[in-house]
């Protein structure tokens, strides 16, 4: 008869503690994912104030203000002297990235947070300097 009893005690521990766990494993997973923090470059806005700068001081200032992260190639935009004259008040990375395109011939591409730089070879050039995100 104690042996049943205490058989009942465990059995009522083991479903308390099987729902308890039940339900923290539900909250686990339906916690909040870095993938759901990343929002186009049309999405997030800054303001800047370039004066005859660098296109990689130019990629360092918004770097700094924002997730994003520039990958690109060293000697490619060291060797790059085009320097960046833009000044706006909340203009969306898109239209930076779409000024600095232009005076640089650059092509853009994000992905997440990471922003691709190439540039435009002379025979790819039509004029037009969309930014691809995937």
């Amino acid at each position: 008869m104690k042996f049943k009893h205490l058989l009942l005690i465990l059995m009522k521990y083991l479903l308390v503690g099987f729902i308890l766990q039940t339900f923290f494993l539900a909250v686990l997973i339906a916690g909040e994912t870095h993938a759901q923090k990343n929002r186009s470059v049309k999405e997030v806005s800054i303001s800047v104030n370039f004066n005859n700068i660098s296109i990689q001081e130019a990629f360092e200032y918004i770097e700094s203000r924002t997730d994003y992260v520039f990958n690109y190639d060293n000697y490619t935009i060291e060797s790059n002297t085009q320097k960046i004259n833009y000044v706006r008040n909340n203009a969306t990375i898109e239209k930076v990235l779409l000024h600095i395109s232009r005076k640089a011939k650059l092509h853009f591409k994000q992905i997440n947070n990471n922003i691709n730089v190439n540039t435009i070879k002379p025979d790819q050039d039509d004029g037009n300097y969309p930014i691809d995100i995937m």
